[in-house]
């Protein structure tokens, strides 16, 4: 074989792989991001991860809102603005504007919030994220690879 037909097919495939990142990783991101929302203002969590769906009731009845579903909006609603943001190296979901919030919703993802109820608001582990979501991920990194979406 003509090394130099190998050393083009090989710089091919390398161009396809560093679009994974700016292509299917933002489109990931942003439906990460969407059932996040939906989950949070249903009181649940992705998959089988904890989700405590109860507010304490002296906070409930202090805030006017009922015990249940626990949906991590106050008046302000700031989990509705997480927003995808996209680097060389993938794209994440953050609190942008607001990191001192970011700060707390992680509290309340990992249980180290005031009351310590751990209420996942992201996949804690990859079972966790939904399985249309994983074959959508595998579907954008085949069509990626194979160049028929650039």
């Amino acid at each position: 074989m003509n090394p130099d037909f190998f050393q083009l097919v090989v710089d091919s495939q390398l161009k396809r792989v560093e679009k994974l990142n700016s292509i299917v990783a933002p489109v990931i991101a942003e439906e990460v991001r969407q059932r996040m929302l939906l989950n949070t203002e249903t009181g649940r969590a992705f998959g089988n991860d904890p989700y405590n769906n109860l507010y304490n009731a002296n906070y409930a009845k202090k805030k006017g809102v009922a015990r249940s579903p626990v949906t991590l909006r106050d008046k302000k609603k700031r989990i509705e603005k997480y927003i995808v943001t996209t680097g060389k190296r993938g794209a994440t979901v953050e609190l942008q504007s607001d990191r001192e919030m970011g700060v707390i919703f992680g509290y309340h993802h990992t249980g180290k919030a005031r009351g310590g109820k751990v209420r996942s608001i992201f996949p804690k582990e990859v079972s966790s994220v939904p399985s249309d979501v994983r074959e959508m991920s595998q579907n954008l990194a085949w069509e990626v690879l194979s160049g028929k979406k650039s």
